[in-house]
């Protein structure tokens, strides 16, 4: 499991808002001396704000661990990585094999075409979906215990 601290910042009836300030990579790493960590550093650092159930009968102002299963993060980025990867790919061979029926000798300009056809209508679909997919309701954390 995967766990951040945040704090919650507005309570509703059954409901809080919580918020926790995101972190980097490079906030794990003991090297601070890298061109990443520098460039990192010139940026400043968002609070990410997100309505969760309050089971714990959480007041304004108190830190709360979150948790987040692994497996779902995991499952959710093969998904959200993994499908325009298929669908750029599977563009490519269909421009392929439209290039071929064709009767083209030059195939990658069709191959192109339909390959990244294929990528930008996968990522319409996903930002289109986003909220109604299984994404939403598996990667929600939980809130674990009061600090």
């Amino acid at each position: 499991m995967i766990e951040e601290t945040a704090t919650v910042v507005k309570v509703e009836e059954a409901h809080v808002w919580v918020q926790a300030q995101r972190k980097t990579a490079c906030e794990a790493c003991n090297t601070k001396s890298c061109g990443v960590a520098s460039v990192s550093a010139a940026f400043p650092k968002k609070q990410v704000a997100m309505r969760l159930s309050n089971s714990l009968n959480l007041q304004l102002g108190d830190r709360v661990l979150l948790g987040l299963q692994a497996k779902a993060l995991v499952q959710a980025s093969l998904f959200v990585y993994g499908l325009p990867l298929v669908a750029l790919i599977l563009g490519l061979v269909i421009g392929s094999l439209f290039a071929n029926m064709m009767g083209l000798i030059y195939s990658e300009s069709m191959q192109t075409i339909f390959g990244l056809g294929g990528l930008i209508v996968s990522i319409m679909w996903l930002v289109g979906k986003r909220k109604k997919t299984v994404l939403e309701n598996t990667c929600v954390p939980e809130i674990i215990r009061k600090i």
